[in-house]
This record gives C-alpha cells, structure tokens and sequence, in this order.
C-alpha cells in the first residue's frame, strides 16, 4: 500500500475492508501537547491481513497516567505510568496496539543501534549480539510508520544514514553463520537429508533475510520474509522469487532433498552476491567487499590455532563477499 507521509483525515486498508480516522487514532492516544504520534503496523508497511492490528506510537517526555481507555483494554504499566494498551475498536476484533516511549527512551534506542553498528564494522564473524526486541520492533514500526504529529521533530531524530546502519546491524546478525553451515555440511554427508533439508532451510532463511536487511528493510521478523523477498527493488526481486519458489520445490525422496539442499546452496551464492553488490553502493554506511575481506584476513591471522576447522570457517566467510577458490555448492560436498 502506498500511503502518503503526510497525516490524512482517514486511512483505509485491505481495499476498504478496513477503516480508521485520524481523529479516532489521537483520541485513543491522548497525546500531550508536543507529543509525537505515529501511526503504524503490518497494514501500514503493506503487508498485513484482516486479522492484522494497528499500531501506534507516542514519544512524549513521561509516561502517562494509567487510564481506562475502552470497553476491553489490556494495560501493561511500567514505572507508575501507562506502557502501552491493546483494544479492540470494532465488533470483528480490529484492534490498535498503543505504545508510549520517552525521548529519553528513543536515545537510548538509538544509543543501542549505534553501538552495535560500531562493533558490527570491525569485524565479519556474524554479529551474534542484538537488539531488545522491542527495540527492534518498535523501531521498524516507527520506520515504516506515518507521523500524525510532530513529523518535523521526528523527521529530525532519525536520519536516513540512521536507518541504513540499523539494517546494516540486522544484515550481520542474520548473514553468514559457520556453526549453521557447519551444521547443514554435517547432516549432508552422513547421509540425513531429511534433516539436512531442515537445517538448510533455516540457513537459506537467515541469508535471504540479511538480503532484505541489507537492500533497506529493517523488518526482523522471520515470519515476514516472504513478503519482504516479493518487496525487493527491481534487480534483486528474480533471485526473491526464486528463493520463495525453492521452499516448496523439495520432493519426497532422500535424492529430492539432497538436491534440494545442493540447489539452496547455489541461491545463497547468488544472495552473497548480491550483498557484495549492495556493501559496494553505499560504503558511507556499509563496510566495502574489499574492506570485509580485509578484516576476514586481519581476523584469521589473530586466530591462536589455523586447524582444518578454523581454515574452513575462514574459507567460508570469505564467499560472504564473493570471493574464494571454492562455491558454496563444493564447500558442501567436498568438505562431508
């Protein structure tokens, strides 16, 4: 759906199934004077259903009191004040899911992203350390969302650039995963390929997901990355639909997910890729293939041991920038 970023009298989703005013937004939210109001969620983003809610956001400079808000309210209190309230404002169970922040609360958010993003360039072993959910969450929401109120000041507390390094985080925590490659060559060459298929599935799902992060969404719900694979920018949307195309390509026999698993290997080659691509068009916020692959190697001469493993992770890490003497595919079979 494409809604303007402009406040509007009425927003109308699913082709009109679903409608809601401005002015019923701001009276379930009660906003203060100088508070920002945000109007969000999956039906806002493009991607929800009729059993979607809505959800909004205040940033404000407290937290309000804890009040009564509708005939079938969930409160969450927090520190005296109202966290956030979930009711439902139609017969079918529509719902609108409020949420407060603080400006203080919205730094530390950001101070949070910023300091992952830091360790995030150092180095190219996935990140495994992450943001609080709900800091994920609520700043995605907040990305794709509409500013009721207050849009100037929004507008100013995040940056493009900030949003671009958010992802960039989320790209590295999903991206790569030699424990999980480890894993999918393990069960391959011991001949299980019923599991094999499992665990590559869940391999393919985190690289097609880092792709979605790294080409500017910041949606880090795995139940969402089909829909953002089909919301790719043009050169990248034929490899998303081939990736959506492979889950449901895998047969019934051992041979079937054997081949299964070697075709997987070759999409996430061509995911690789495409990340290499995308590191290179925007090296203001992303590290470039050539400086990845620098720190991979500044970071393999720092390891105590250069054992068969350790040189196979780092062998591995470098088809993360399109670079090696081996593909995925002969990574997996000559390595069983």
């Amino acid at each position: 759906m494409d809604l303007s970023s402009s406040p509007q009298d009425a927003y109308s989703f699913l082709n009109g199934q679903l409608r809601i005013t401005r002015d019923e937004v701001m009276q379930r939210c009660a906003p203060r004077k100088g508070d920002i109001v945000i109007l969000s969620g999956t039906l806002v983003e493009g991607i929800g259903s009729k059993h979607s809610d809505l959800d909004a956001y205040v940033i404000c400079d407290e937290l309000p009191p804890v009040r009564h808000v509708g005939d079938h309210s969930f409160i969450i209190e927090q520190n005296g004040g109202l966290r956030t309230f979930v009711d439902y404002i139609r017969d079918d169970g529509f719902a609108i899911d409020v949420e407060y922040y603080t400006r203080a609360e919205i730094q530390a958010m950001k101070d949070e992203v910023q300091g992952l993003y830091r360790q995030a360039r150092e180095r190219t072993k996935t990140l495994r350390k992450k943001m609080p959910h709900a800091y994920e969450d609520g700043l995605h929401k907040m990305q794709v969302g509409i500013a009721l109120t207050g849009g100037d000041e929004f507008a100013s507390l995040f940056s493009a650039d900030f949003w671009k390094q958010m992802s960039f985080v989320q790209y590295r925590n999903r991206t790569g995963g030699y424990p999980e490659f480890k894993d999918v060559m393990g069960t391959w060459g011991s001949g299980d390929f019923d599991t094999s298929l499992l665990v590559c599935t869940m391999f393919l799902m985190d690289q097609a997901a880092g792709l979605c992060h790294l080409a500017g969404s910041t949606n880090g719900k795995a139940k969402w990355v089909m829909q953002n694979l089909k919301r790719l920018p043009d050169p990248l949307r034929p490899l998303g639909q081939d990736i959506i195309d492979w889950y449901g390509s895998a047969g019934r026999s051992a041979e079937d997910r054997r081949a299964a698993v070697l075709s997987a290997c070759d999409l996430v080659a061509r995911i690789y890729e495409a990340d290499t691509t995308l590191l290179d068009a925007d090296t203001r916020n992303f590290y470039s293939a050539e400086e990845a692959l620098h720190l991979t190697q500044q970071e393999f001469l720092t390891e105590p041991f250069h054992d068969p493993q350790t040189v196979l992770e780092f062998e591995f890490r470098r088809l993360l920038f399109n670079s090696g003497t081996r593909s995925v595919r002969e990574l997996l079979i000559q390595n069983v």
